[in-house]
């Protein structure tokens, strides 16, 4: 086993983060509550981090209806030793809800989105502030002078963005070259052992541009684990639960996930995990930390989401081993062979 890094990083330099989407109350999972509604509930999960050495946690202000951010400064973060990255998703052009208040990527709505960040968060900075998507209806010079001058009130350390394409990264760090604008620094997207579109332009480009890679869903919402097979009835999923035909969320993870070339992958590496005495869950975290583009070197990290400290203990302890067996490891192209047969847009 890899010794935890004091300063949160694993021997290797690979970070994790835990991923606070559901912290929060509001909406309610097909009549169950989002599974950490507290500041009592949420203590034990950064407990179990801190036991393994990471200090880093993801949020946005649209995660647990707006609650997850101020969960996390009721709990005093900062006094824990944490950082914490948020994101701001324009709402406004791209309507999630009418829970959600609306935003666009203005200088005036980024003022006042960061801020509702930094008021819940009780704190005066994040460490990572992101722009959750694209807003096309704000030219980028507007937006990227804005976020020059947020960084330059001292308002987060650095900056990124998730689920725009290659070319408007590009766009977006030439123009921030260009006009001596503080260049974001690191892309967060979803990332796995099945979802490695990523790798084709959207990596060569981040790597162009000195961006680091926060890669999220590392079990592709949990399909990469033992607990789904294609066959499973609609009502065999719990309530809430994640791939839960019933709500919204599991709506969006099936319409992401639930498809045969991914269980035609899943059945490959379930094999090859059978075969070796592993588990599914550990074949694709291992597989994200040693044998994908992830780089140590480059400042990437990993972030992870468990529904109880039990959950959370086996995700963080099975990113402290080696690598795979190189049987496994060949497996998992071949995993990755069938699901990209599946058309995926990395930057939807």
């Amino acid at each position: 086993m890899i010794a935890p890094h004091p300063e949160g990083r694993l021997e290797d330099g690979i970070a994790v983060s835990l991923g606070g989407i559901q912290f929060g109350v509001f909406p309610p999972l097909n009549g169950r509550p989002f599974p950490f509604p507290t500041t009592e509930s949420i203590t034990p999960m950064l407990d179990v981090m801190q036991k393994h050495g990471h200090h880093k946690l993801d949020t946005a202000r649209i995660y647990g209806g707006g609650l997850s951010e101020k969960l996390l400064g009721d709990l005093d973060f900062k006094a824990r030793g944490f950082e914490v990255g948020t994101k701001l998703y324009p709402t406004k052009p791209r309507p999630l809800g009418p829970q959600n208040v609306p935003y666009d990527h203005s200088p005036e709505d980024l003022t006042a989105g960061l801020q509702a960040s930094l008021d819940a968060l009780r704190s005066d900075y994040v460490d990572t502030f992101y722009l959750y998507a694209p807003d096309p209806s704000v030219p980028y010079e507007v937006t990227l002078k804005a976020i020059d001058d947020l960084y330059k009130q001292g308002r987060f350390r650095r900056w990124g963005l998730c689920r725009f394409p290659a070319w408007e990264v590009a766009v977006i760090q030439e123009l921030c070259i260009k006009n001596d604008w503080i260049r974001p620094s690191v892309y967060q997207p979803i990332y796995n052992a099945i979802i490695r579109y990523i790798e084709v332009e959207l990596i060569p480009c981040l790597r162009h541009y000195h961006m680091s890679i926060e890669a999220a869903q590392p079990t592709a919402s949990g399909l990469l684990t033992s607990r789904y097979t294609r066959d499973m009835a609609d009502g065999d999923h719990p309530a809430g639960r994640r791939f839960d035909p019933g709500h919204f969320i599991g709506k969006h993870n099936r319409s992401r996930y639930w498809h045969d070339a991914y269980f035609d992958a899943l059945e490959i590496i379930r094999e090859a995990a059978k075969q070796h005495d592993l588990t599914e869950l550990e074949c694709s975290l291992r597989w994200l930390k040693h044998h994908s583009a992830l780089e140590a070197s480059a400042g990437d990290s990993i972030i992870v989401c468990a529904s109880d400290t039990v959950q959370l203990e086996e995700c963080l302890s099975d990113l402290e081993k080696e690598p795979l067996p190189e049987e496994v490891v060949k497996a998992m192209d071949e995993a990755w062979k069938k699901a990209r047969r599946e058309v995926y847009i990395y930057h939807d």
